[in-house]
């Protein structure tokens, strides 16, 4: 019963997912702002297997279910000073492509190519590195270029623009932790060409909220405990719900070392401990090297 309707769902209306559509996930000490001036070159890799599909109210489907995505992201970052504030203009430019694509055995296609670009710039309210407090906030625009093609399941792209508004805090506590806490709001434009190609998609705000807990195991290298929560964003196409939203619960755990004093690698791992409204993610995994020149 809930494979024929997990398949019925497919042929009438194709699934929106995308790399980008669920979330702004941010690593412990992002939320630090670097001295004026600073530039930074970043390149993400992230592997993600997804084991079970959920659409609301329906109960989920597990056996012949997978969907692993392999995602690359080069992001540049330039701080500067206006008026008295850090500013951080920063692009990042993702791609990547989906494999090991079906639903309940039914194989869905594995599109590859880029994704929507994003631009963002944080400025921080609150900057005292003497007392380890900071607060930014950060806007952020997706451009609705990336590959996407009518009528297909899978995209990399999300034909539609996009907009977010995020604020993080980070305290030091003593004893070598810190606690970064942020929230996010996420606004959707409609997709005109979802569905069999001719189809509106539209979908409610989402929120997310994250939280990290780092311990400093030496000066240039930490250890953190994160977890995230995502709820909101319920789907419709052409008015109808389509039972995709964006409900999810993760943890996460991240190392980072500064190997030199202008490189940095830093590796997670997440899974999904909750997951509703679409893919659940059973496990993720992250590389970053980070340059400052």
């Amino acid at each position: 019963m809930v494979k024929q309707s997990v398949l019925g769902y497919l042929a009438s209306a194709a699934v929106f997912f995308a790399s980008s559509a669920h979330a702004i996930d941010i690593d412990a000490g992002d939320y630090v702002p670097a001295p004026d001036g600073t530039n930074l070159a970043l390149a993400y890799y992230q592997f993600a297997t997804r084991d079970e599909f959920q659409l609301e109210g329906e109960a989920a489907v597990e056996a012949g279910t997978r969907l692993d995505s392999h995602v690359g992201i080069a992001r540049f970052i330039h701080y500067t000073d206006v008026a008295g504030y850090r500013f951080a203009p920063q692009i990042l430019i993702p791609g990547g492509k989906y494999a090991n694509s079906r639903i309940a055995g039914a194989d869905l296609n594995e599109p590859s190519g880029f994704t929507d670009p994003i631009l963002a710039n944080i400025i921080w309210l609150v900057n005292q590195p003497d007392r380890q407090r900071y607060l930014g906030v950060t806007p952020f625009l997706w451009i609705p270029i990336g590959s996407y093609k009518e009528g297909k399941a899978l995209n990399l792209g999300e034909n539609r623009w996009k907009g977010a508004l995020q604020i993080g805090y980070v305290e030091a506590l003593g004893a070598g932790f810190t606690l970064d806490l942020i929230a996010d709001a996420t606004w959707y434009g409609d997709n005109d060409d979802a569905g069999n190609g001719d189809q509106k998609l539209s979908q409610d705000e989402s929120w997310q909220f994250q939280g990290w807990l780092r311990y400093a195991l030496t000066p240039a290298s930490h250890l953190a405990l994160g977890y995230s929560k995502i709820t909101g964003g319920e789907q419709s196409l052409d008015g109808v719900l389509t039972g995709q939203k964006t409900d999810q619960d993760q943890l996460r755990l991240t190392y980072a070392n500064f190997v030199t004093p202008t490189l940095q690698l830093l590796g997670t791992a997440a899974t999904d401990i909750q997951s509703e409204g679409g893919f659940r993610e059973k496990l993720r995994l992250t590389a970053r090297i980070l340059a400052v020149f």
